[in-house]
């Protein structure tokens, strides 16, 4: 029970991070994205101290890949499947080079992922 309520809890962080980042890309300000991991980074270790939890740690980072990127772009207005040419960040430039800017099957493999985790959670 409480993995859910971590799960969803999550879910809404990245969404109201990926409003924040979509609003300061609105005004033309730098997004950090060190900042962004490290503090992401601090909070999934923060759930991994209590929980020791593999499973529940995987599932959080497949929720950041998928709901964070999906919200962010929707929220900026470029369409869900919008993928940059010319990323800065380094998981964009990972995610361009191992999906070769495809976004429908990035997204795909992080639900599986997602899924998958979720489902060993479970178990």
């Amino acid at each position: 029970m409480i993995n859910n309520i971590i799960i969803i809890l999550f879910i809404l962080i990245n969404i109201a991070l990926a409003q924040w980042d979509a609003d300061l890309i609105k005004v033309g300000k730098r997004i950090r994205h060190g900042i962004n991991a490290y503090t992401y980074l601090l909070l999934i270790s923060t759930v991994f101290f209590f929980t020791k939890n593999y499973w529940l740690i995987s599932a959080l980072i497949f929720v950041r890949l998928l709901f964070f990127n999906i919200f962010l772009n929707h929220f900026r207005g470029v369409g869900i499947l919008y993928m940059s040419k010319n990323p800065k960040s380094i998981t964009d430039k990972v995610a361009n080079f191992i999906f070769f800017k495809n976004a429908l099957i990035m997204y795909l493999v992080y639900l599986i992922a997602l899924i998958f985790s979720m489902y060993k959670l479970c178990k």
